[in-house]
């Protein structure tokens, strides 16, 4: 399925928030007769199909989140705050993927509701992104804020699924980044027999 906005889906106004978009995925499983099915995010899509988890429990067999267990409004009030904010601009992506984006930064993910079992990846990274024209002190205020608070909040929210998600399982991933799992075929093969473990294939 190719959500609202995105690709050859139609691209309204409207209708991007959590809320809708799980709407979306039930529309979608009603119109192809789907009882229950199996959701696989990447990124974002992490905030909808928990939305649909909680909303549609018996129609969901198993979830997926590709680094998509994200707290969205956490870690964007730790990027804004005057005391803990990154040093660099915070750009939202071009819209409707930016007005995603947005509606996620209302609340973070509840997982508290969902009964399904869970798998979710999550991106480990061993140091902060620094663009290559950093000047000396950009570069030392994006390590401080990196060791202060932005290391912390991977693992902030890492607890936050292990805590919450009754029925979760965490994959841990080092030496690779956001983009790989769009990118790296040969890291999409390991994906693909993790999550053929998970489901029992």
């Amino acid at each position: 399925m190719t959500r609202r906005g995105q690709g050859q889906s139609d691209k309204p106004t409207s209708g991007y928030d959590p809320q809708t978009l799980a709407a979306d995925i039930r529309s979608f499983m009603d119109t192809l007769k789907i009882q229950r099915a199996t959701l696989i995010g990447f990124s974002v899509a992490g905030n909808e199909m928990t939305r649909f988890a909680t909303l549609y429990p018996n129609r969901v067999d198993r979830l997926v989140y590709l680094d998509a267990a994200d707290d969205y409004k956490s870690g964007y009030e730790l990027a804004t705050n005057p005391q803990t904010k990154y040093p660099l601009p915070l750009p939202d992506p071009p819209d409707p993927l930016g007005a995603i984006v947005r509606a996620a930064r209302e609340a973070d993910p509840d997982y508290t509701a969902i009964k399904a079992p869970a798998l979710a990846f999550f991106t480990i990274y061993a140091s902060p992104f620094i663009p290559a024209d950093a000047d000396p002190d950009l570069r030392a205020r994006i390590v401080k804020r990196w060791e202060d608070f932005g290391n912390l909040f991977q693992r902030h929210r890492i607890e936050h699924f292990r805590r919450d998600m009754k029925n979760g399982r965490i994959i841990e991933l080092r030496d690779v980044d956001h983009a790989d799992f769009v990118n790296d075929q040969t890291f999409q093969a390991y994906l693909t027999r993790e999550i053929r473990l998970f489901l029992g294939q």
